[in-house]
């Protein structure tokens, strides 16, 4: 949980960003560079976080989480602006993701918050 907390939520960004009628300018600007941070921030972070938490996890899964959780990311949304140069391609492709962007962090949010919650039934009485 801690490797995936220090990560930055750049999809969440973007779609909490839309919801609320943001700039679209600025939260790709925002976005890219938070990214460009994490990429070297993300490792001493989660390392730091761990340690205080007594919590032994070699540096070479920090270095994997920081490629799954910003590089990896980081660099699809830069292929797919590659690829995607006209500007009415990439409207259209933004258009037709953006109902599948708002499912997914509905969900994310619903799984989060459903791991945390108890397991034992509001009636069940537990003994001291």
């Amino acid at each position: 949980m801690i490797l995936l907390g220090v990560a930055p939520c750049t999809a969440m960004v973007f779609v909490w960003s839309y919801l609320t009628k943001g700039n679209a300018s600025y939260t790709v600007a925002q976005v890219a560079t938070n990214d460009l941070i994490m990429i070297f921030a993300f490792a001493p972070i989660a390392a730091f976080l761990l340690d205080v938490s007594n919590i032994i996890v070699p540096w070479d899964v920090l270095l994997v989480s920081t490629a799954l959780f910003v590089a990896l990311p980081l660099g699809a949304g830069w292929l797919t602006r590659i690829a995607l140069k006209d500007k009415e391609h990439l409207s259209s492709f933004s258009a037709g993701m953006k109902p599948f962007s708002i499912a997914g962090l509905v969900g994310t949010v619903f799984i989060l918050f459903g791991l945390q919650a108890t397991t034992s039934s509001p009636h069940q009485q537990t003994s001291c």
